[in-house]
C-alpha cells in the first residue's frame, strides 16, 4: 500500500496530567521508527496504512497503560489512490 498521511491529535481529559500523556503519546510516534513532524496542536505522521493504524492502537495501548481514564484522537488521513504522499512535498515550499 501506497505511503500516506496520518494527523494526530491527542486530547487527554478528566486529567489534571494531560501534557504527559500528549508527550506519551509523542514519545510511541518518536519510538516508531516512523517519519513524523510535531507541531503545536498535533503530530503529522508518514507511513503505509497498517503501520498508521497501528501506530494509533499503540498510541491508545501506552496511554491507557499509564493510568489515563478518557482521551479524544482527532484522527486525519491523507492518500492518493495509486500514488504515495510523502510530508515534504506539503511543506518544502515554505523553508
Amino acid at each position: 500500500m501506497n505511503i500516506q498521511n496520518l494527523s494526530i491529535q491527542v486530547i487527554p481529559i478528566n486529567t489534571e496530567k494531560a501534557y504527559y500523556f500528549i508527550d506519551k503519546a509523542i514519545e510511541v510516534i518518536k519510538n516508531s521508527g516512523l517519519t513524523y513532524n510535531v507541531t503545536p496542536f498535533s503530530t503529522v505522521v508518514e507511513g503505509n496504512f497498517k503501520a498508521l493504524q497501528n501506530l494509533i492502537e499503540n498510541i491508545q495501548t501506552a496511554i491507557f497503560t499509564e493510568d489515563l481514564e478518557e482521551v479524544i484522537l482527532n484522527i486525519q488521513f491523507h492518500a492518493k489512490k495509486n500514488k504515495d504522499v510523502f510530508l515534504i512535498e506539503k511543506t518544502d515550499k515554505f523553508s
